[in-house]
């Protein structure tokens, strides 16, 4: 298995402003032979952009293809993953009340890989 940087890359085109938002934070990002698990206090949407992306919340299995949304509810522990490759627009948000997103033992490459992707907007 390669380097979290190699699994994982994310760009934030909005980025959430501060630790408690009311407006969504937007990014995209790519998983390559890769699988994590997260929660978060707020709503996720993913729409599939390039690629196969694989998500299991809530006990549901779902698979999105381009042009197909998953939407993972408040709250909700879910696992991420792809055979091969997977290009995502992410909606998050709103965090108001700036509670924590939470990453269970295991979920790397998204831990580690989150603290090196490239958070600095765009021009």
């Amino acid at each position: 298995m390669g380097s979290p940087g190699d699994l994982f890359s994310c760009r934030w085109l909005r980025p959430p402003a501060g630790p408690s938002w009311t407006q969504p934070a937007v990014s995209e990002w790519e998983l390559r032979c890769a699988r994590y698990t997260d929660r978060h206090p707020h709503e996720e949407l993913n729409y599939v952009l390039e690629g196969v992306l694989h998500v299991t919340a809530g006990g549901v299995t779902r698979t999105a293809r381009a042009g197909e949304i998953v939407v993972v509810e408040p709250g909700v522990t879910g696992t991420y993953w792809t055979d091969s490759y997977a290009r995502m627009l992410a909606i998050y948000g709103p965090n108001p009340s700036g509670a924590a997103s939470e990453y269970p033992p295991g979920a790397t490459p998204l831990q580690e890989a989150e603290q090196a992707a490239d958070t600095t907007p765009p021009d």
